[in-house]
């Protein structure tokens, strides 16, 4: 029981980080002066991109349980 509720709450987490993470991304690209000065563009966005794999796969690493 106390299993379902951890991995429950598990999947919340990585499927709000992924919606996060989507909305940082079209934040940035929307209005990109809101960040930084001399910022890399590129690796913003892929940070961000990181975070939606990470999340991914740890969602896809809860399925196999």
């Amino acid at each position: 029981m106390a299993t379902n509720v951890i991995l429950n709450n598990l999947i919340a987490k990585y499927q709000n980080q992924i919606e996060i993470s989507k909305t940082n991304i079209i934040l940035f690209i929307n209005n990109p002066q809101g960040v930084a000065e001399h910022i890399d563009y590129s690796e913003t966005v892929e940070k961000e991109l990181e975070k939606i794999a990470h999340a991914h796969d740890m969602l896809s690493a809860i399925d196999e349980i």
